[in-house]
């Protein structure tokens, strides 16, 4: 079945394929409204799935260690203000729109999101990766 942070990342790449076919399908198209619905139920039971098993683990070893509390509430006030501007733009496009302004909107949260989950999966998973097996989080230099 795989680990949780494999489970994540397919995720991410999930959520990225179903953002990609919104803007090759249109958002003006029945097809892509529906697509970009989609994306947004994926989004969310993706943060629902890191708040229910990745940061219960990330904070039992942040309450030992202050710089894993540092790293852990980064990017938890980061993801706010991400999926702040994620359900901004799902509620602004759900029913449909277009144009240039969709194109610039789109653009803005794909880069948004794509910078997100590299850093998630190059910083925070390995980190949570690290925690399960016993390692430790944050190896001194």
């Amino acid at each position: 079945m795989g680990n949780l942070t494999d489970k994540l990342r397919r995720e991410h790449a999930a959520i990225t394929e179903a953002l990609q076919a919104v803007n090759e399908l249109g958002i003006g198209t029945k097809e892509g409204t529906a697509v970009l619905l989609g994306a947004k139920h994926l989004l969310l039971n993706h943060l629902a799935r890191e708040d229910r098993e990745l940061y219960p683990v990330l904070r039992r070893a942040a309450a030992e260690r202050p710089e894993i509390h540092r790293i852990v509430e980064h990017f938890a006030a980061e993801m706010e203000a991400v999926s702040a501007a994620a359900l901004a733009f799902f509620a602004k496009y759900e029913h449909g729109g277009g144009g240039l302004e969709f194109g610039s909107d789109y653009g803005q949260l794909m880069a948004r999101l794509s910078a997100r989950m590299s850093r998630e999966e190059h910083r925070l998973y390995l980190l949570f990766d690290r925690v399960e097996r016993g390692l430790d989080p944050v190896p001194k230099p």
